[in-house]
């Protein structure tokens, strides 16, 4: 369950606009989250101002090995991993550069920027300049995530993703819930490199109809007043065929809910009343609330149990049947 967050030459390769991770790892790039990194400063900041190189690769008596290369980073010289004759290198800079060309004016703003396993991969989460508004005070971010390989291993991944994605444990689960659903590009480190990303920028496009299509489901619920919480509350969280200490734990959960969805409405006080509302009350709780309390456990790893329940575990799962319910009330 390691976040594999890259600490070479005792420096943590990593970069967060306004707030940190759950790891705690990594420079927080304007904590007042009134501003975002530009691509320079996002790189800088996160320590991935370096380059990557194909070197051959010699055996003991001086010969060449036919086909085979390492590929080392020009800071440190140390090898990230082996690749053949036909794999293609792109460059940490590179990437930056292709989100960058998605907007207009050349200027995405970065969410998060990382390393993993000593700059084997290379992670960048991105939030697109469109904006979703449920309601005037209720908006919908949209997020890009796009990562590479310098060991050979995997290719080059874009995906749209609601998760902010912070380390090994968000990556893996963003990147499979987008083949799931369809929403995926991957690019092998061969052929044209620039031809394959320009297919992929326009493929790219496609991913804002899968967001303004989750906004309109948003409207929707936003709009539908909700007869009652409780039965809502039973339709995700059935109560029969309870152990009385189960039903104590559900009872206990219903409350938090309860307090959750006050805080909601209060926050926004238009979607008082509806499945929105209800909804949002159900993945707060998920979010914020459920925390892993194990004795003996340190904080950490309460965080990082907290995080796989609420990426892909129960949270997950249960965030999905909540949506599920509230679209069939509409």
């Amino acid at each position: 369950m390691a976040h594999e967050i890259s600490r070479v030459n005792g420096i943590v390769e990593a970069m967060y606009a306004n707030s940190p991770a759950w790891h705690k790892l990594g420079v927080v790039y304007d904590p007042n989250g009134t501003s975002a990194p530009t691509s320079d400063e996002a790189m800088r900041l996160a320590h991935l101002d370096w380059t990557v190189e194909k070197e051959p690769i010699y055996l003991g008596d001086g010969s060449q090995v036919p086909d085979q290369y390492a590929i080392c980073r020009s800071d440190t010289g140390r090898s990230l991993g082996i690749v053949g004759n036909q794999y293609r290198i792109h460059q940490n800079a590179d990437a930056f550069k292709f989100l960058d060309s998605l907007v207009d004016d050349g200027q995405m703003e970065y969410e998060a920027a990382f390393a993993m396993r000593d700059g084997a991969r290379i992670c960048l989460l991105a939030r697109m300049p469109q904006i979703d508004f449920v309601t005037e005070n209720d908006p919908l971010l949209r997020y890009v995530m796009f990562s590479t390989s310098h060991d050979g291993s995997g290719a080059i991944d874009i995906c749209p993703t609601s998760v902010r994605v912070v380390c090994a444990n968000t990556y893996g689960f963003a990147m499979n819930r987008s083949k799931s659903e369809g929403n995926y590009a991957g690019i092998r480190h061969s052929g044209d490199l620039d031809a394959k990303l320009n297919v992929a920028a326009g493929w790219l496009a496609q991913y804002n109809e899968r967001f303004r299509a989750y906004a309109d489901i948003a409207v929707e619920l936003s709009k539908t007043k909700l007869h009652s919480f409780s039965d809502y509350l039973e339709a995700v969280f059935p109560s029969s065929d309870l152990t009385e200490r189960q039903q104590k734990r559900r009872d206990e959960m219903v409350q938090k809910m309860l307090d959750a969805k006050a805080i909601e409405e209060d926050a926004v006080p238009e979607i008082g009343g509806t499945i929105w509302a209800a909804f949002n009350a159900v993945t707060r709780y998920v979010d914020h609330d459920m925390l892993a309390r194990r004795r003996g456990d340190t904080e950490q790893h309460k965080a990082e149990t907290h995080l796989m329940d609420v990426t892909g575990g129960w949270g997950a799962k249960t965030k999905q049947t909540a949506l599920d319910v509230a679209m069939a009330i509409v």
